[in-house]
C-alpha cells in the first residue's frame, strides 16, 4: 500500500514560492513527483494545486496538460527523468 496516496491534503497551508520560481517550475515539480513515484498525472494534480497558492485558481485540466514541458532547461526546476542520478550530479 502506498501511504502517500492515502494522506489527506486538507491540513496543508498553501505556499507562495519566492522568486525566481514561476508556474512552469511548479508544473515540473508535479511532473517529477508523478514520474518518480509512477503516479498517473491526474492523481498528482490536486497536490501541487493545493500546495502552491499560485496554482489554486487554475483549472485542473490546464495543470494536468502542463505537467510536462520540453523546454525545462530555462526554468529553475527542470523535468528530471532520474531524480537520484540528478541529485548525485549536484553533489559532485
Amino acid at each position: 500500500m502506498n501511504i502517500s496516496r492515502e494522506e489527506s491534503l486538507r491540513e496543508i497551508t498553501p505556499v507562495k514560492p519566492t522568486k525566481p520560481l514561476k508556474n512552469p517550475d511548479m508544473f515540473h515539480f508535479g511532473w517529477n513527483m508523478a514520474h518518480y513515484f509512477d503516479f498517473p498525472k491526474q492523481d498528482v494534480v490536486p497536490w501541487p494545486q493545493q500546495v502552491f497558492a499560485n496554482l489554486q485558481e487554475l483549472e485542473y485540466s490546464y495543470i494536468k496538460g502542463k505537467l510536462y514541458d520540453t523546454h525545462t532547461r530555462k526554468y529553475t526546476i527542470p523535468n528530471i527523468d532520474d531524480i537520484p542520478k540528478y541529485l548525485t550530479g549536484l553533489n559532485s
